[in-house]
């Protein structure tokens, strides 16, 4: 072994060597956030990748879970949101690790994302990044997906879940029983010390939560339909050809479209994936009355057009008549 082997050896045998101190707070003070890949589940009938979204509370370990079909920004602060209403308040700080959703390396620099950044503001918490190569800054809520997924997902996989519905009404039956077993750590369960903790957590309101809908832009085609995520929806006729923005919530799926910043209609969007149609028998009337009223309007032109030509001057001749001048031309 070369010197320098020997000397990395030393310093890292030094490394293992060191105790790591657990890592403790006050109730109410942090929450840890992450995400696990849960596996492939057949969700209504398609096989899809399933997330669990996970914000465990640092002093009484309580967790919640979420499963979704992705972990973009909106479904995140979405999934946040879920957690506030879910302990009934919000901790002081919450702890991510380097998810781009979370924090972007700019200039140098670990800046948190805009869009968490703004959404801490509105609901007064602040984001903290867990350091680099150090997990055990965030080891309570690694060590809780590690739970997860050794108890809960490995039993889910025998039950009979077709839906991400049925997934969470499961997950949230199992919280239940782990929240009433005792911690042996704190020999108190953590239901004795969230009990401790609630009333310190900053209040939540959930009408004055902020936006975190997810926006898009569609067209509306000449069929008066939509398109989005391989489904169509009827709109009004009279926004045909229009470029209109539809907005939607990551996890109800509740959608709302606008027409230069007014309500158009409002919807439950179907499954992405899912090549379905949703027409409105309103739309499709008053798409046929516009289609009524166009070709109306084309017949009356082109009557009015055939008025317009001149008169020609017709004569009726005996058919004899052409045998004649045929016989004078071969002359």
């Amino acid at each position: 072994m070369t010197i320098t082997g020997v000397f990395a050896k030393r310093i890292r045998d030094e490394l293992v060597r060191k105790a790591v101190i657990r890592f403790e707070t006050i109730p109410a003070q942090q929450a840890q956030v992450d995400w696990k890949e849960a596996g492939v589940w057949e969700i209504d009938g398609v096989p899809r990748k399933v997330y669990a979204f996970v914000m465990l509370l640092g002093y009484s370990r309580r967790a919640f879970v979420r499963f979704t079909l992705d972990m973009k920004s909106p479904t995140l602060l979405a999934c946040h949101l879920e957690a506030f209403k879910y302990f009934g308040g919000i901790a002081a700080e919450i702890l991510y690790d380097n998810m781009k959703t979370a924090w972007l390396y700019v200039g140098g620099l670990w800046q948190p994302n805009p869009a968490l950044l703004a959404f801490a503001s509105c609901c007064g918490f602040e984001p903290k990044r867990c350091k680099v190569r150090r997990p055990q800054t965030k080891g309570k809520v690694e060590r809780f997906i590690g739970y997860l997924g050794h108890n809960f997902l490995a039993a889910a996989r025998s039950q009979d879940l077709k839906t991400l519905a049925d997934l969470n009404d499961a997950v949230n039956a199992w919280l239940d029983k782990v929240d009433d077993e005792p911690i042996r750590a704190f020999c108190e369960t953590r239901n004795e010390r969230f009990d401790r903790e609630s009333g310190l957590l900053a209040p939540f309101f959930p009408e004055s939560a902020p936006d975190i809908r997810a926006s898009a832009e569609v067209v509306v085609s000449c069929e008066g339909t939509i398109r989005f995520e391989t489904n169509e929806y009827s709109v009004p006729a009279r926004f045909l050809g229009a470029t209109l923005t539809l907005k939607h919530h990551p996890l109800s799926r509740e959608a709302t479209l606008y027409a230069n910043g007014l309500e158009v209609l409002s919807c439950t969007l179907l499954p992405k994936g899912a090549h379905g149609k949703m027409i409105r028998e309103s739309d499709r009337k008053e798409l046929f009355a516009l289609w009524q009223k166009q070709n109306r309007g084309l017949a009356k032109q082109q009557v009015t057009s055939a008025k317009s030509l001149p008169a020609l001057d017709v004569s009726v001749r005996n058919p004899i008549w052409y045998e004649t001048l045929l016989a004078e031309a071969t002359v």
